[in-house]
């Protein structure tokens, strides 16, 4: 695990000093713009995004049985991700603006990857409640 995670900060560290080169180094690049545009992410994640993320956390905390938690977090996430990417397409006013924006029925879509990223998180709560009920402190975490 512990060389996952070193090359998971190599390849961060890799990409980010990619885009840099980019930033600084493209005819039509507008640094000044760009680290504005950064900062405000930055602003609206730590001021807005997170507050509601540890809302969140902590109602499923209190309302959910221990069993569910990790499954309605996963579940949470990826519906919010889903309807940050997907949302402004399919809410968009007009036609579509290709024929291949709207090839799919995109509500079985999203019910399909929700179902696909909450069922495993969904069993491994169950392993977890079922190896913690018998008295089995399962893997060290670390």
């Amino acid at each position: 695990m512990r060389a996952f995670r070193v090359l998971s900060a190599v390849a961060g560290i890799a990409a980010m000093g990619y885009a840099m080169i980019g930033l600084f180094t493209a005819p039509d690049a507008r640094p000044a713009g760009t680290l504005a545009f950064l900062a405000a992410v930055l602003v609206v994640h730590d001021a807005v995004w997170m507050p509601i993320v540890l809302v969140a956390g902590l109602l499923v905390t209190r309302w959910v049985p221990r069993r569910g938690r990790s499954a309605i977090r996963v579940l949470l996430l990826c519906a919010v991700a889903l309807a940050a990417v997907g949302l402004p397409l399919l809410l968009s006013p007009g036609r579509p603006p290709g024929p291949a924006a709207h090839p799919l029925a995109y509500p079985l879509m999203v019910v399909i990857v929700l179902l696909t990223a909450g069922l495993p998180a969904l069993v491994r709560g169950r392993k977890e409640t079922e190896r913690t009920a018998v008295g089995d402190p399962g893997p060290d975490p670390r």
